[in-house]
């Protein structure tokens, strides 16, 4: 059973990678992780749009810490705000072909900041391990 020490001092290994991959994306890319991140949720979903409410959701932030990367992802024009269709009192986000285009770039830069960080703190043999112990976690999203 993992214990609390433990359990934290992976959600800080786990934050060292991440300030690792939203300085490479910042620099490479001009996007932030959460922005990132919200640009993957549009592209995973099937109309490349989802309510806010959905979003919130998928990526576990708060209303107003959404609306902010809602509003620097539309400024940048790789979002748009649409109203829903169906009962015309939400508003969706959708994903636009500039922002189409950009995460793809800052994939390819995940994946290779990813691959760096990861080798320098873990063996070959380390990291089957871990791909196969997280791969339960993985699978509950």
């Amino acid at each position: 059973m993992i214990d609390s020490t433990s359990w934290r001092k992976l959600s800080i290994s786990v934050g060292s990678v991440n300030l690792t991959l939203e300085t490479a994306l910042r620099d490479q890319c001009d996007l932030l992780l959460s922005e990132y991140e919200l640009l993957e949720v549009l592209l995973e979903s099937k109309a490349r749009s989802l309510r806010m409410g959905e979003l919130r959701e998928l990526l576990l932030i708060t209303q107003s810490g959404l609306t902010r990367v809602v509003d620097r992802l539309v400024d940048k024009q790789l979002v748009k705000r649409a109203a829903v269709t169906v009962d015309k009192r939400g508003q969706a986000v959708a994903l636009t072909p500039r922002g189409l285009a950009l995460y793809l770039r800052g994939k390819e830069v995940c994946q290779q900041t990813l691959k760096t960080a990861l080798t320098e703190r873990l063996s070959q043999s380390e990291l089957r391990v871990l791909q196969h112990a997280i791969a339960p976690l993985l699978s509950s999203e």
